[in-house]
């Protein structure tokens, strides 16, 4: 025990306790897939080619929209966007792919208080009671409910551990800008099945941006575990897919021309795909307070469409740079706090940061694309 003098352990001294082991990732996926259907991996496999197709193709026929809320928390309200998403895609699906973002893991969330959330398969019942086991289980269910009714899923991956129980449902995968840098996170998306985004570090520094990008382009190794989570050296083979999402930053937007052909020209230097996706949200959509707002980010949206559209032959340009956006969508605008939503639930109403409302989000998207 390495006890010491005194008869107290020496290590550990700060761990209250351990749970009972849960269950492994391979064990959970044969319990959760006892009724997957085939059309749940062919929408899978289908999200990877299609996504790829685009971010690597040098002139693109259609575009990536990859939209949904900030965090995941409220089945029943999910699930209702995921329906208005699916005849959303009929709309669209000559000129884009629609992937949803689903976000089950929150960033930065902390535990210190009843009022805080790390994200639904860390606390999936919203009371800091932390029950892992159930948040996985009916977080891998909901996932694979979204692929049985025709859609790819994206979603931002924070730990080594979480891709081992979502591997196989996930067609984009993206680390966020507080986790560009993280030098297990790199190389993990290095080898990850998903088509794979980079958010710019919020710094905003697009030399470091790019850096990122080459890591996780390179084949790499890392410290992890396997699918029945024994400790590993984990050798990937680079993930050719890798490119930036540019978010903005707290000083100004970074999705304009010289933004673009900064980016562009370090890309191409580097043999890296001269591609990215453009997130309307977070940076791109502050008010002059530095406040996230729905409001904004709906003229960023018709903005960003509306530099897409404009035909050039500039390798730089948005026509051919931008494959997609990344946007934050829900039933309702706007957000509430935990607290509020523990004693009046709204379904379809973000918890996290302001989202967009789906229908005029709808109205917005169609009237600056086709109108």
């Amino acid at each position: 025990m390495n006890d010491t003098p005194g008869g107290k352990q020496a290590f550990e001294t700060r761990i209250d306790s351990y749970s009972e082991p849960l269950t492994k990732p391979f064990a959970m996926k044969q319990e959760t897939d006892c009724v997957r259907s085939d059309r749940a991996k062919e929408v899978f496999e289908k999200g990877i080619i299609e996504t790829k197709e685009i971010l690597l193709s040098e002139r693109p026929t259609r575009r990536i929209a990859i939209l949904g809320g900030c965090s995941f928390h409220d089945p029943h309200g999910a699930d209702e966007l995921t329906d208005r998403l699916v005849e959303f895609k009929r709309e669209v699906e000559n000129d884009w792919v629609i992937v949803e973002r689903i976000n089950m893991l929150k960033p930065r969330t902390k535990e210190t208080t009843k009022d805080d959330w790390a994200g639904y398969m860390r606390d999936p019942r919203l009371d800091g009671s932390i029950d892992i086991e159930f948040g996985r289980r009916q977080g891998r269910k909901f996932y694979l409910n979204v692929l049985e009714k025709g859609l790819p899923i994206a979603t931002e991956y924070l730990d080594t551990l979480t891709p081992q129980f979502i591997d196989d449902l996930i067609s984009y995968a993206w680390i966020g800008a507080r986790s560009a840098c993280d030098p297990m996170l790199r190389p993990m998306m290095s080898g990850v099945t998903a088509v794979a985004g980079i958010k710019n570090t919020l710094s905003g520094d697009h030399t470091q941006t790019i850096n990122n990008i080459q890591t996780v382009f390179t084949p790499s190794h890392y410290p992890g575990v396997n699918h029945s989570v024994e400790e590993c050296k984990v050798n990937t083979l680079g993930n050719e897919t890798a490119h930036p999402i540019l978010r903005g930053w707290e000083a100004k937007p970074n999705f304009y021309a010289e933004d673009l052909k900064e980016i562009g020209a370090m890309q191409s230097a580097r043999g890296l795909p001269v591609a990215v996706i453009v997130d309307t949200a977070h940076g791109h959509c502050l008010t002059s307070k530095k406040k996230k707002s729905p409001n904004v980010q709906y003229d960023r949206v018709a903005e960003v469409l509306t530099l897409m559209k404009q035909a050039s032959d500039d390798p730089y340009s948005h026509h051919m740079m931008a494959r997609g956006i990344m946007s934050e969508i829900n039933l309702l605008e706007g957000n509430m706090s935990l607290q509020e939503y523990r004693e009046n639930p709204i379904k379809g109403m973000s918890i996290t940061d302001p989202c967009m409302a789906f229908d005029k989000f709808r109205e917005v998207f169609l009237k600056t694309w086709y109108g």
